[in-house]
């Protein structure tokens, strides 16, 4: 518990690469998601961007941004 805190305080840049890879699994398949997956720009941005890891790491936000998606018709 104090190593958490510890690391929580002095911003530790750690990251769940289980709970990223399980979300991009469940990102993957929405084809939406599919399609920028796809790309190369984007795809490097999965495993290279450090902000871009932190939010995949977070189960709420990914539920979140596939509810939005979902909802959002396309254009």
């Amino acid at each position: 518990m104090l190593a958490f805190l510890a690391n929580a305080l002095n911003g530790s840049t750690t990251f769940h690469t289980t709970k990223i890879d399980r979300n991009m699994e469940r990102l993957r398949q929405n084809d939406w998601f599919e399609e920028i997956d796809q790309g190369d720009r984007y795809h490097r941005l999965f495993f290279a961007n450090r902000h871009v890891r932190k939010y995949l790491q977070h189960n709420r936000r990914v539920n979140q941004m596939m509810k939005k998606k979902e909802r959002k018709p396309n254009l």
